[in-house]
């Protein structure tokens, strides 16, 4: 399912967040043990994408991370967000793969 270009913002634990104009293209979700990951796929109005990940725990005294990064190609979004079963579908999904 597209969405309708609109302003969105890609939190960050470490840095400054992510603000642009685009759609989402698609969500995964991966659980594996004690943590959940939430990947999602923008792409933005100038071309190129945005990959975001935020990934939450149950692990007693560890805390979740919020990830992002302006991707210019395919190849860097699978590098970022990895080969994981999800996170192959979403990229099928989107003509990745």
């Amino acid at each position: 399912m597209l969405y309708k270009m609109a302003p969105y913002q890609v939190r960050m634990t470490n840095g400054r967040n992510l603000s642009f104009t685009g759609q989402l293209l698609a969500v995964a979700v991966i659980n594996q043990h004690n943590e959940k990951q939430e990947l999602s796929l923008y792409g933005t109005q100038s071309g190129h994408f945005v990959a975001e990940r935020i990934t939450r725990t149950t692990r007693p005294g560890a805390m979740g991370t919020c990830e992002g990064k302006v991707c210019m190609n395919p190849t860097e979004v699978k590098a970022f967000l990895g080969y994981y079963p999800a996170a192959r579908e979403m990229y099928v999904k989107v003509g990745f793969l």
